[in-house]
């Protein structure tokens, strides 16, 4: 991933080429995070006028990838697959700009999710619902390119539901150090920004909640997993017994902007209390 970014945007994130074509003839597979992020790399470069073409799209060890997850139906509509055989268990590929992150939590993430976590009431989401909406606000608030994209799938085989939400730009670090500068390191900034009660609360959009409690609904309730990409950090969260575990790590290159990866255990999952309604935490 590091390198591919590297290779066609510049540190100070303008493009490095006019035009660039991805050949994928190598690729034999790609999975939740490698899709997002090629997505975003894409919608970055035409945004900044560069144009953008593929090769060996259709005839790469990663076809199947590519057509499971959506990703052919958006950059190579006229060689994807017929719709009606679509994958139930997968959460597609999808753009999501400002004007439809409300659109497609409600109408397509949460009922996707409901389905696999067998919930019988929107409501027993609440909680998992606002901090995903606080994360597309975060991610569209502060993106280049004013738009973020998700996907999902969920696995049979280890009864599970991934999700990968993500956006190219400013990135989680920058804005911590704009609140506390005396932190150096992006892995740091990213462990700063999953404490209690801190927040950059940087828009009117953002509820100002920070990932506190994207942490708490996903690892600390469900006994999910969280892991935040951006900029040359790396923060990681999972619980064991009834002991949170994290660490904060240095990435290997750079990522301009952020990626976050949520799991949820499906037989663990705690549906909200349906007559307790959520509210953020002071």
């Amino acid at each position: 991933m590091y390198r591919m970014i590297s290779s066609v945007v510049r540190p100070d994130l303008e493009c490095k080429h006019s035009h660039v074509t991805f050949d994928f003839r190598k690729l034999n597979s790609i999975g939740l995070g490698g899709i997002a992020v090629l997505s975003n790399v894409i919608e970055y470069l035409r945004s900044r006028g560069a144009t953008v073409e593929f090769e060996y799209l259709t005839d790469c060890g990663a076809k199947h990838y590519f057509d499971k997850l959506g990703f052919t139906r958006i950059y190579a509509p006229e060689f994807a697959p017929d719709n009606t055989h679509r994958d139930r268990d997968v959460l597609p590929l999808t753009l999501v700009s400002k004007d439809r992150v409300y659109d497609y939590l409600f109408n397509k993430l949460i009922p996707w999710m409901r389905t696999h976590l067998k919930v019988n009431y929107r409501s027993e989401l609440g909680s998992v619902q606002a901090s995903l909406q606080e994360i597309f606000n975060n991610i569209i608030d502060h993106s280049k390119v004013e738009i973020g994209c998700a996907c999902g799938i969920y696995s049979r085989d280890k009864n599970f539901i991934k999700l990968c939400i993500s956006d190219f730009g400013v990135g989680i670090p920058a804005n911590v150090r704009k609140q506390d500068p005396s932190i150096k390191s992006d892995a740091l900034s990213l462990a700063k920004a999953c404490q209690h009660g801190f927040t950059t609360r940087s828009t009117p959009r953002n509820s100002g909640v920070g990932l506190h409690v994207l942490n708490k609904n996903t690892v600390y309730l469900n006994s999910g997993e969280l892991a935040i990409h951006s900029g040359q950090g790396i923060y990681r969260s999972h619980k064991i017994d009834d002991r949170i575990y994290t660490r904060p790590q240095i990435a290997e290159g750079f990522y301009p902007g952020t990626t976050i990866f949520l799991i949820f255990p499906v037989d663990k999952f705690v549906p909200d209390e349906i007559d307790a309604p959520f509210e953020w935490e002071d």
